[in-house]
């Protein structure tokens, strides 16, 4: 019996990727196969793609780039995972409301949605020491709340240490749907058949 799906190619090999090392595909086109760079998509939570040498780095179990369960110190001393502080659900839930109220709270300059945001952004800000890569982009909608990245911008000038700050390519990407899609369609054209 012939089914609907009879005339779809066959698919020899199916593979699957997050939205950061999709990402991190298409934010390293132009670079050098020798040079380290992290892409990091901040939007519910926080992950990065790591490429190391001109190779991605998937980790011991694949699970490399789970940056968002990185301890930070929070204000008040206690110590949480970044997701906790930075991630755009997160930073929402703090005050009780979703993502769109969150950003549409920042745009109205509420102080405590402002307050937020800026301790997001600012425990985002360390990321250049602990990784030292050659290119740092940065992505995802919690980019867009008012005050984020200038914090976070803020705080990666203030804590790295010099000399890498000074070798890394720093930018932010927001072309986000369309970045994730070719690099998708990349790792799906160069993988081994």
């Amino acid at each position: 019996m012939e089914s609907k799906y009879s005339a779809l190619p066959k698919v020899d090999q199916v593979s699957l990727v997050n939205d950061a090392n999709a990402a991190l595909h298409a934010t390293v086109i132009d670079l050098a196969s020798d040079k380290t760079a992290v892409t990091v998509m901040v939007g519910t939570a926080i992950g990065c793609g790591l490429m190391l040498n001109g190779k991605v780095f998937r980790g011991a179990r694949g699970w490399a780039g789970e940056l968002g369960y990185w301890p930070v110190q929070a204000s008040g001393s206690q110590w949480e995972r970044l997701d906790d502080i930075a991630g755009g659900r997160y930073m929402a839930n703090r005050l009780n409301v979703d993502a769109n109220q969150l950003a549409l709270l920042s745009q109205q300059g509420h102080l405590a949605a402002l307050e937020v945001i800026a301790e997001g952004g600012r425990a985002l800000g360390g990321i250049i020491n602990l990784l030292n890569p050659h290119r740092l982009s940065v992505g995802g909608g919690t980019l867009k709340l008012v005050g984020y990245w200038a914090e976070a911008q803020t705080q990666i000038e203030a804590s790295a240490i010099p000399s890498m700050l000074k070798k890394c390519e720093i930018r932010t990407v927001h072309e986000l749907e369309d970045l994730v899609a070719m690099g998708a369609a990349q790792i799906a054209l160069t993988a081994p058949r």
